[in-house]
């Protein structure tokens, strides 16, 4: 998974150098065709919040490449509404 600008820019925000790096890692892993045709973005602000609540990110990865849709669920990103859920939590709207 590629990550926009928008992701990248709360990833170098939110996060220490260390949790950077597991992150990059695990996000460089997945393979963005496993989640059907959701936004990439959805997908990871999922995995970021979830590990910004202090989930195991083995956890996190293990859920989104096994059922997607409960990953958005237990990050609050089910509805259509879900890039303002992210906004909200981190602050940074996309584009910026």
């Amino acid at each position: 998974m590629i990550l926009s600008d928008w992701i990248a820019g709360i990833v170098e925000r939110e996060f220490d150098e260390g949790s950077r790096k597991r992150l990059s890692e695990a996000l460089s892993g997945l393979d963005v065709s496993i989640f059907d045709l959701q936004d990439p973005d959805r997908i990871a602000g999922a995995i970021l919040i979830l590990f910004k609540e202090g989930v195991d990110l083995d956890v996190i990865i293990d859920e989104a490449i096994t059922d997607w849709r409960d990953l958005l669920v237990s990050a609050g990103l089910e509805s259509d509404s879900w890039s303002t859920v992210i906004v909200d939590r981190f602050g940074l709207s996309p584009g910026l």
